[in-house]
């Protein structure tokens, strides 16, 4: 009888390893899909940093030709009332 409970208790203990070594491989499963949602969002992330810098180097731009352009339009008037007729 005494061989009987121990070989119920290893069949039980196996039952269990495999069990945990199972939900081992979708614990590890899922932490593998979260890691390669959270390094999409960062490459968005990163995307949408490059692409609103450029926006704001765009607009610089813009904003220093429309400073140089008043000031041509400043140095212009200037000419036309003190230069010569």
């Amino acid at each position: 009888m005494y061989d009987d409970d121990d070989d119920g208790q290893a069949e039980e203990e196996e039952e269990e390893g495999e069990k945990g070594g199972e939900l081992s491989i979708g614990v590890a499963a899922e932490i593998r899909a979260f890691a390669e949602r959270l390094v999409g969002m960062e490459n968005m992330k990163m995307k949408m940093m490059k692409d609103t810098e450029k926006f704001r180097m765009e607009m610089e731009n813009k904003r220093m030709a429309l400073i140089l352009d008043s000031q041509q339009r400043i140095v212009d008037s200037i000419e036309s009332a003190f230069g010569s007729p």
